[in-house]
């Protein structure tokens, strides 16, 4: 999942200006990230997805139930659980 759907947009040289890699200290940004419901966690940016800024390249589209399911979710999160703690 990290791979092929976070990867996809959020590589160098992606459509969005935030650049992930697969380096720890990324990882950990994300499992930091991962708490609460707030705006800016990861669970809710993934469900709501984000708005376009003016000087940003485009919004994150929202990953409803159709497009990621709660287990999809959860394994995500255990990945970029597992990857930090490396």
């Amino acid at each position: 999942l990290y791979k092929k759907s976070c990867m996809y947009c959020h590589k160098d040289g992606g459509v969005t200006n935030f650049i992930l890699s697969e380096e720890k200290a990324d990882f950990k940004y994300l499992k930091n990230s991962m708490a609460g419901n707030t705006h800016g966690s990861i669970y809710y940016i993934s469900r709501k997805g984000t708005y376009a800024y003016n000087g940003y390249h485009p919004y994150m589209p929202n990953y409803t139930l159709e497009r990621m399911s709660h287990q999809q979710m959860e394994d995500l999160a255990a990945y970029i659980n597992q990857q930090a703690s490396k």
